[in-house]
């Protein structure tokens, strides 16, 4: 096993198993032809031979009205035992758009993102300490009921970007909940990277976009967690951490994508590393929509 194999396993879709997803005349994701026959149940669709796309109707409302008819409709499907979609209902929005910087066309249910292959964003955070025998990581293993990747390695910070908030927002309210940063800590956060995958789920596809930040924090300093999503921390050596992401799939699977990236940035993967060039760009993997 090599870094290079994280990169593989965060990669890798079939098109052609896909309907583009569209909301105002404007592709906003992909559906899995799979689905479409428990989605043809929903009156607020469209089911082409080419696309889906959102009911005349629904469409010629405003973002919010719309939202709010498409998301009811999700809610009672789920209710009804749907099983294309995530049977946690987050009460949080994401957006379906053409990119970060581009107009949201619907706010989708968090539960449904997937079915609908929208892009996911989300922020982690990079907790690290520098001692004199070099680079300490803060590790954080995932609670056992959490609802995607119980008892995974993650990142100190981590966790979706609802509708709503800039990823800077999103990432010191993630530090506070998760490892009780304090504000003298949290402006300390450096916005350094962003990595994007999109792979098959559950459920349908992930297109995902990750804002990375670092902080380097104090010897002395200890993560606290505050929402029960952590069951443990740990202050790994980074030639540790180095070792678990090359040879095991210990780590959240994108979390591995975010560790990578951070040994690139602090030299630890170099340039005559074999597999360098393609662990960069494979870093940065966008399909089309």
């Amino acid at each position: 096993m090599a870094f290079i194999d994280r990169i593989h396993e965060a990669n890798g879709i079939n098109l052609s198993e896909y309907l583009p997803f569209v909301v105002d005349q404007q592709v906003v994701g992909r559906v899995p032809k799979s689905n479409i026959s428990e989605l043809a149940q929903l009156d607020t669709l469209v089911i082409g031979e080419r696309s889906v796309s959102l009911q005349p109707a629904l469409a010629s409302m405003g973002l919010i009205q719309r939202s709010q008819q498409f998301n009811k409709a999700l809610k009672a499907l789920q209710a009804q035992g749907s099983t294309i979609m995530h049977q946690k209902w987050w009460g949080e929005n994401y957006r379906a758009d053409t990119g970060w910087n581009s107009e949201a066309k619907l706010l989708i249910e968090r539960a449904a993102a997937k079915t609908f292959g929208v892009n996911g964003y989300g922020v982690h955070l990079n907790g690290y300490v520098k001692k004199a025998d070099g680079i300490y990581l803060w590790v954080a293993t995932r609670a056992a009921d959490k609802p995607t990747a119980p008892g995974q390695l993650d990142q100190m910070v981590a966790g979706g970007l609802p509708a709503g908030l800039q990823p800077i927002e999103a990432m010191i309210k993630e530090a506070q909940e998760e490892a009780n940063l304090e504000d003298d800590l949290c402006v300390k956060i450096i916005s350094t990277s962003y990595i994007s995958y999109t792979k098959t789920s559950q459920y349908g596809s992930r297109s995902d976009n990750l804002f990375i930040y670092d902080l380097q924090l104090p010897v002395k300093f200890r993560p606290k967690n505050t929402d029960g999503e952590v069951e443990k921390f740990e202050l790994m050596p980074i030639k540790q951490v180095m070792d678990i992401v090359a040879n095991t799939t210990e780590f959240k699977f994108n979390c591995s994508l975010v560790i990578i990236d951070f040994f690139i940035r602090h030299g630890l993967i170099t340039p005559e590393h074999k597999d360098y060039e393609a662990i960069c760009s494979g870093l940065r993997q966008k399909l089309p929509l």
